[in-house]
Order: C-alpha cells, then structure tokens, then sequence
C-alpha cells in the first residue's frame, strides 16, 4: 500500500516568483555578437590560476539583442572525483 505524507501549511508553497533585475544601465553593457565578444566577456570572469587544475561551466546570459546580461558558474569539480 502507498505510504501518506503529511505536510503543515508552513512547509508548503503556493507560489515562487523569480525576478532578475540588472542595475547596470544597457548601454553600459559589452555587445556580444560574435565569439570573441563572447570570449572577452568570459575571460573576465575567469579564474585563470584554476583553469588547469578544477572544471568550470560557465553560463553567458544575453538579452534577445545580443546583449550581455550576465555570468554565472557551475559548482566547480576537480580532481579527485566526488565519487
């Protein structure tokens, strides 16, 4: 038979709103319409010592013109593995 969980009303959640706001004006912003606009954006926000020693994943958020937003990282893996 299938096993009831019960919840209270404080760990439930009705709704999650998700807003990004960028205070950075857009014409302050680096156009990124080619790879090497993109490169140059990334290769900012780079740690350069850890680039032979840890993986980094990194996500380039742009705007339906092209235009960069933001930056983010994964959560980093390395050697040894988590397993």
């Amino acid at each position: 038979m299938g096993k009831t969980v019960q919840t209270s009303a404080l760990t439930r959640a009705a709704e999650i709103k998700l807003t990004y706001c960028n205070r950075v004006k857009p014409s302050e912003r680096p156009p990124v319409t080619c790879f090497a606009d993109s490169y140059q954006v990334l290769k900012t926000s780079w740690d350069i010592g850890k680039l032979e020693f840890v993986e980094q994943f990194k996500v380039l958020l742009l705007n339906r013109a092209s235009g960069y937003l933001a930056s983010t990282s994964s959560p980093l893996a390395g050697w040894p593995a988590p397993w």
